[in-house]
């Protein structure tokens, strides 16, 4: 793979133009490492049915009483964590009654069992051995007040066999511990050199002690094995082939009978009440969203598979829309199964009475979320779900807008990165750590821009955004910073055009502020936004791209940030010019009676319509959704108000009333409509220019919202209609002036 001839890796790059040499090569690689272990695999395979036609049969397992694997993994849902490979076998309750059996035998150890896979079978089976370190989320999810009837007999069931085992205490003197071993390949080999696959198993030690293999995974130099180790003596002593990876505890650190003393309660007093105001305290230590938080609550079901709640469950948690919980699973996920069956440990009090008396351990559960998570600010879940659904970024809206409203505690907004080229790009220099990133740019830029056009002046989220701006720029003060493009180029293209390199190092060469590899003909370049000029550009830039009328996003978010009209948009605009504050103290800008109402008088005077269908005119004229709930919200009016408005306006010729999917409204500027897709509303083909977006409608950070203040952007969409060019159905596209 890493002698793959350049013509082989242009001919899958002309069909895949966005993969990188390097990404090429380690995928060719990969492939080759997967059919050199099937091979093996499969070699091994034909060497057991060898044997297993030439050997005696052996006795088959009796399978175990017990639900099925798919019915413990359906109530293990958010508490398991995400597997892949298994069987949908009855067979976890098989592997309790071997693992059982075992503890029980009474028979020496065979000198000749040197594997586990000599010794007595274990069938495989879902991996149920994660909620080994949160029985107690395990016990909680049963009681909760939403789980199921079914789940709860099957996690009864589950529950009594764990009991069973001792496997649910981590007190000492421990008896269990969870291990990852290793084995080498060479280790497999049987007596005839044939290798054999590392199925589960158990491993006979002396003195009643025993390793159970519960599953396998390859290594490129053997096999990963998921164990328990049981030992009475609590040596845990390990035997050779086998190295020891990791060793842990099984079981929660509480007193030994605690689960016992938990069923006689739950025999008792039954299920759990539904206690909202619990959710409520959580999402306050938190911040997470209220939904989020009854989910939490309600034990954290579906959080794995992302499958829909029932709609029972649903009204029994008082979620109204199906919306709010998958915002609610965006904001889960950043909890990995390990932290969700922390949570889950934590809300379950030492004395399991008071889970029933006093009601779950919101403090200590918010405490374990907190202090591995943080605790995010605030955001109105309205706000929150409206910017997942319209900002494509790629960082995440749920994770970059309470990181945006509060970036003194994010991690993404307040650390310098130090980066070098690597391979065909631009890397940090330590690619586990988190900091600020070039998509950390372009997601926030295009967020605050968004938040500012969606939230009114006075609002406490709007107020946020300049401390958010003053870090971004922080960080692009960074000499060490290197944002990559993310788009492949031609370098031989790029040389002919821009002569002699500013700077030559060890693979790469600079243009300016562009930084370019030199791994391949192919890189990804990277901007040093410390040699950029005062407003954030560069004269190589045009040189880079492959269409000149679309700028990359980077470019669009340099612009912007370094930009005093995007400043002030982002600042607090004060007092409406016209008008009053709404009762809480907030009004919008794109009410322009407030905003720019000496506008509204020339309107009036230049067209001869009244103030409220001039009103609407101009946020016609300027705003790039001006949809019928939009301009509600705006100004305030009752429907009434804007019904008479629009049919004043809708009289003249200078809008067009039409019926237009996905616009939201009935009027319209005359000329072309662009339809537009990627999950961004259609738009007059007149305010193209307004917005900076492509000829074909495209906005390059993904949302068409003002990059300016919302008045200033009303003066310029009035001035260039007063200046000969107004909307007409035959105008042709100009650039608006600024």
């Amino acid at each position: 793979a890493t002698t793959a001839p350049d013509p082989l890796v242009a001919l899958i790059r002309s069909a895949v133009p966005a993969i990188s040499h390097d990404a090429l090569l380690a995928g060719v690689a990969g492939v080759l490492r997967m059919a050199a272990r099937v091979r093996t695999d499969l070699d091994a395979a034909t060497g057991r049915l060898t044997r297993a036609l030439s050997a005696p049969a052996q006795a088959p397992v009796a399978t175990a009483a017990g639900p099925t694997d798919r019915r413990i993994s359906a109530a293990l849902d958010g508490l398991r964590g995400t597997a892949y490979g298994e069987a949908d076998l009855a067979h976890a309750f098989t592997q309790f009654q071997a693992l059982d059996a075992q503890r029980s035998a009474t028979c020496g150890v065979d000198p000749g069992v040197r594997l586990h896979i000599d010794g007595p079978v274990l069938p495989g089976a879902l991996h149920w051995w994660p909620v080994l370190d949160g029985v107690a989320a395990v016990a909680y999810r049963a009681v909760a007040a939403v789980t199921p009837d079914e789940q709860r007999e099957d996690l009864a069931a589950l529950l009594t066999e764990l009991d069973r085992l001792d496997l649910t205490t981590a007190t000492e003197p421990a008896r269990w511990r969870r291990l990852r071993l290793h084995l080498l390949d060479d280790d497999l080999n049987d007596a005839q050199g044939k290798r054999r696959h590392p199925r589960p198993g158990i491993l006979p030690l002396p003195g009643g002690a025993f390793l159970a293999v519960l599953a396998a995974s390859g290594t490129r130099t053997g096999y990963h094995l998921e164990a328990l180790h049981h030992d009475p003596a609590g040596e845990f002593a390990v035997p050779e082939p086998y190295t020891v990876d990791s060793s842990t505890p099984v079981g929660d650190a509480r007193p030994a009978g605690w689960l016992a003393r938990f069923r006689t309660e739950w025999a008792a007093r039954g299920p759990l009440p539904w206690r909202p105001e619990a959710a409520e305290r959580f999402a306050e230590l938190t911040g997470v969203t209220p939904t989020a938080a009854q989910l939490v609550l309600a034990g954290l079901p579906h959080a794995d598979s992302a499958t829909p709640v029932p709609v029972e469950a649903r009204r029994a948690l008082g979620i109204r829309q199906v919306a709010e919980v998958k915002l609610a699973f965006g904001v889960l996920n950043e909890a990995a199964a390990p932290l969700r069956r922390a949570v889950g440990v934590a809300r379950l009090p030492a004395d399991p009475a008071r889970l029933w008396t006093d009601g779950p351990d919101v403090d200590a559960a918010a405490a374990v979320w907190n202090a591995a998570l943080g605790r995010r600010v605030v955001v109105p879940e309205h706000l929150l779900a409206a910017a997942v659904r319209a900002v494509r970024a790629a960082w995440s809206p749920a994770q970059a807008l309470p990181a945006l409203l509060d970036p003194a505690r994010s991690v993404e907004l307040s650390t310098d990165l130090a980066f070098r080229i690597s391979g065909d790009r631009a890397r940090p220099v330590d690619d586990r750590a988190t900091g600020f990133t070039g998509a950390v740019l372009t997601s926030t830029v295009a967020l605050a821009a968004w938040v500012a056009h969606h939230t009114p002046a006075g609002d406490a989220c709007r107020a946020a955004l300049p401390a958010a701006l003053a870090a971004i720029r922080d960080r692009l003060a960074n000499p060490e910073l290197l944002l990559d493009l993310d788009r492949y180029v031609s370098l031989p293209n790029f040389r002919q055009v821009a002569g002699t390199p500013s700077e030559t190092g060890k693979g790469w060469e600079r243009y300016g502020a562009i930084v370019l590899a030199t791994h391949d003909d192919q890189p990804s370049p990277a901007l040093r936004p410390d040699l950029l000029d005062a407003d954030g550009t560069d004269p190589y830039l045009p040189t880079l791209r492959y269409d000149a009328a679309r700028p990359y996003p980077m470019e669009v978010a340099l612009r912007l940030v370094l930009d005093p009209r995007f400043a002030a948009l982002l600042a607090d605009p004060g007092d409406p010019a016209g008008g009053e504050r709404a009762a809480d103290g907030t009004w919008w800008p794109q009410d322009p009676t407030r905003s720019v109402p000496d506008l509204v008088a020339e309107v009036v005077t230049a067209h001869g319509l009244g103030a409220d269908a001039a009103a609407v005119y101009l946020m016609l004229l300027a705003m790039p959704d001006p949809t019928d709930r939009n301009t509600a919200t705006w100004t305030g009016w009752k429907p009434a108000r804007l019904k008479a408005a629009r049919a004043e306006l809708a009289g003249t010729d200078l809008v067009v009333a039409a019926s237009r999917p996905r616009a939201g409204r009935s009027l319209f500027l005359p000329g072309p409509w662009l339809a537009r897709g990627g999950g961004q509303a259609p738009i007059e083909g007149w305010k193209a220019t307004l917005f900076d977006l492509a000829p074909d409608g495209t906005a390059a950070l993904g949302v068409t919202v003002p990059g300016e203040p919302v008045a200033d952007l009303y003066r310029r969409a009035w001035r260039r209609s007063c200046d000969g060019d107004p909307p007409r159905l035959d105008a042709p596209a100009t650039r608006a002036p600024r």
